[in-house]
């Protein structure tokens, strides 16, 4: 099962440039199994996601999440996106307060482009319980993403990938292969925490994901 686990559209974030509707059709396209939509600093309403696509097309899941910024020690600032959690409305968090909220609601964590803008993300590992890497995106180079796998690796925590998606044309660039079906938002938390998941790429060449 492939599963973009990162994208927003223009209705919640404001760097978002295409709607709800339009990001489900390319993931469709793409030929995803189900795309996460995680705006900044809230959860995309579920009457508003119903209203416009229902829970996905037929053969496609689409999860509500949320990507917010978690304070660590120094003033750093983490991008964390949050799978499975309907509590989190906001920006900023402190570490304690998110992981109460997480840990309460069984979600999952995931630290989104650890070194897109720094080297201090082992800092923020140091008081959060994070579930998983996020190692790949359309907004991360080669030696951001090659740190963050390894980084990944030196703590033991699941890798995985997400489009990071701002617009169509993004969606579905990088994902996550999961080893079992997820049709819940639990399921989903659950898998990322098994660490039963694993990161890939769509390769316009040969047409699949490698």
């Amino acid at each position: 099962m492939i599963v973009d686990l990162h994208s927003h559209t223009s209705a919640y974030s404001e760097c978002g440039r295409d709607s709800l509707t339009a990001m489900v059709r390319a993931a469709m396209d793409r030929g995803l199994d189900a795309l996460c939509v995680t705006e900044h600093d809230v959860v995309y309403p579920e009457e508003r996601a119903d209203a416009e696509v229902g829970g996905g097309p037929e053969g496609m899941t689409l999860f509500r999440g949320i990507e917010v910024n978690c304070y660590g020690p120094g003033g750093i600032v983490a991008h964390i996106v949050v799978l499975g959690c309907e509590e989190l409305q906001g920006p900023y968090y402190d570490p304690g307060e998110l992981e109460r909220l997480v840990r309460r609601s069984g979600a999952a964590m995931v630290l989104a482009h650890p070194f897109r803008y720094g080297d201090d993300a082992h800092r923020i590992v140091e008081c959060l319980t994070i579930d998983a890497i996020e190692v790949d995106s359309v907004n991360v180079d080669e030696v951001a993403a090659a740190k963050a796998a390894e980084f990944a690796e030196s703590l033991g925590l699941p890798q995985v990938a997400g489009s990071d998606a701002h617009r169509v044309a993004d969606v579905g660039a990088y994902a996550t292969r999961f080893d079992r079906p997820v049709g819940t938002a639990s399921e989903l938390a659950k898998e990322l925490r098994a660490g039963r998941v694993h990161p890939v790429r769509w390769s316009s060449l040969k047409g699949e994901w490698e």
